[in-house]
């Protein structure tokens, strides 16, 4: 069953963020992760308009995706993000 890492932030500088996205995708990768929307919310169809943009990332199971995030490397790597974004992050599972 399909994972995916759904998640909203709001660019604090873009250019750690762009040092952050060029370290963290070949782990991303390493799991089989894909991105598969990332940038501004462009139509907001119900509620409060969400601050920051969305990202999201498909992984093959929910196992895939939570050793993504518990590598050892990727944690490493997620130091760089601070100051970069300020990041709400979420782990669901598709059916």
């Amino acid at each position: 069953m399909p994972a995916y890492l759904v998640g909203r932030g709001k660019v604090l500088d873009q250019a750690k963020l762009d040092a952050y996205g060029a370290a963290a995708m070949p782990i991303v990768e390493k799991y089989g992760g894909k991105m598969l929307a990332a940038g501004p919310s462009v139509r907001n169809l119900e509620g409060p308009k969400p601050d920051g943009d969305l990202i999201v990332i498909e992984f093959a199971s929910r196992e895939q995706a939570e050793a993504f995030w518990d590598d050892p490397n990727y944690q490493e790597v997620a130091k760089l993000r601070v100051g970069a974004l300020d990041l709400e992050l979420n782990l669901v599972e598709g059916s």
